[in-house]
């Protein structure tokens, strides 16, 4: 698992996602990653409040995504 999949750690390419800044990758369950990743969106909810709903929808893209695989 990567560790640290927050949205700063994503570059979107052609191909689909790159992840960068792996210094906390380990051997663990990979929920672990979507879970944090997706904590990380729903709590920028409420720093930035002006930004909910875009938050809010990448949530849904991110959950509804890893469902479907």
């Amino acid at each position: 698992m990567h560790g640290d999949v927050s949205p700063k750690n994503i570059l979107v390419a052609g191909h689909g996602p790159v992840f960068l800044d792996a210094e906390c990758a380990w051997y663990g369950d990979p929920a672990f990653d979507l879970a944090f990743c997706l904590n990380h969106m729903f709590l920028k909810c409420v720093w930035v409040p002006k930004s909910r709903a875009a938050f809010l929808q990448c949530f849904d893209a991110l959950a509804a995504a890893y469902l479907r695989a």
